[in-house]
């Protein structure tokens, strides 16, 4: 069982959800280059918010189908139709079913989100421990996507506010990619608030090259990104494979679990061109090059508002 990708109608359906520019009813298909992934990727998070409201809202579910479903055509009635986000399987499912029809060679991964970000970690090594990494198990999908040059890059626009600002290119920040990979050695000036690194899984040290060989399953990268503290490691992940029956246990247990962080958190955040946007339970935050401003919204009508002005979600 595959995820199918976008129908053309769909598609089109698709780039208007997300105002990608210029192709408002343009038939035409963008062709797969790293130009057109980073395009859709900037036009998806600042148009499609993560969030996970239908798990915490029974009313939803009785308006969009029971929990959450993986299947392209619901994840296309949702999105598109009914004008709403999701969390991770459904934003980074909906965007590889894009890519899918815009002709990208890629395929679909999974990740290992770090368990803690607090005054209990140092950097993001266990408490007494600081060559050890917390760790939760796979539960957040990944996209890699191979471009024009042959490189891969990871797409990922499913991961709340701390979501990449674009695809992430296969190499490490601390290393200078090679003078053939100018696509590579633009990404490293371009992004400078995500950027990835080789590592273990579970660890903190830095890898010898020969890990890859010696060591396949536990060789791999780890997605970084800036924080007040500094750049911290936001999960890990290896290059296989995953297939779509493997995201839709995930999915169930994501959804249903009780010790799940989507089944005690309602939450959502948005990519805006000064920043982001979030909300955690009643507590708004927008996030600018001045500063963070706060503000405790009210159940009822003045939430509401807030989900359709910030976010663009809409539940008639």
């Amino acid at each position: 069982m595959e995820l199918e990708p976008l129908s053309p109608s769909q598609f089109q359906g698709y780039l208007k959800r997300i105002s990608y520019p210029g192709c408002d009813g343009c038939p035409d298909i963008p062709e797969p280059t790293l130009a057109t992934l980073r395009a859709l990727h900037t036009a998806h998070v600042q148009a499609i918010p993560y969030e996970n409201f239908t798990l915490r809202h029974p009313w939803l579910q009785a308006l969009h189908g029971s929990k959450v479903q993986l299947d392209t055509a619901t994840l296309y009635d949702k999105i598109v139709n009914k004008h709403r986000g999701g969390y991770c399987f459904e934003n980074n499912g909906i965007m590889a079913a894009a890519l899918k029809a815009c002709g990208f060679k890629m395929r679909m991964g999974a990740a290992r989100v770090i368990r803690e970000f607090d005054e209990t970690v140092h950097g993001n090594a266990v408490a007494g421990n600081e060559d050890e990494v917390a760790l939760r198990g796979h539960g957040h999908m990944v996209i890699f996507v191979e471009v024009e040059d042959g490189s891969t890059w990871l797409e990922d626009v499913g991961y709340g506010g701390r979501c990449p600002t674009e695809p992430l290119a296969f190499h490490p920040y601390h290393q200078p990619p090679p003078p053939e990979s100018l696509l590579q050695r633009e990404q490293l000036e371009r992004c400078t608030t995500h950027r990835l690194r080789r590592g273990v899984a579970g660890s903190t040290i830095i890898p010898p090259d020969n890990m890859k060989e010696t060591d396949p399953y536990r060789y791999g990268w780890y997605m970084q990104a800036e924080t007040s503290q500094g750049f911290r490691d936001q999960y890990f992940f290896l290059e296989n494979e995953w297939p779509l029956v493997d995201y839709q246990t995930m999915n169930w247990y994501q959804q249903t679990h009780p010790d799940s962080f989507f089944v005690n958190n309602t939450i959502a955040a948005i990519q805006t061109p000064e920043g982001r946007i979030t909300l955690n339970d009643r507590l708004l935050k927008k996030f600018t090059p001045d500063g963070v401003a706060e503000s405790e919204l009210e159940e009822g009508a003045e939430l509401d508002a807030a989900l359709t002005k910030y976010f663009g979600m809409r539940f008639d």
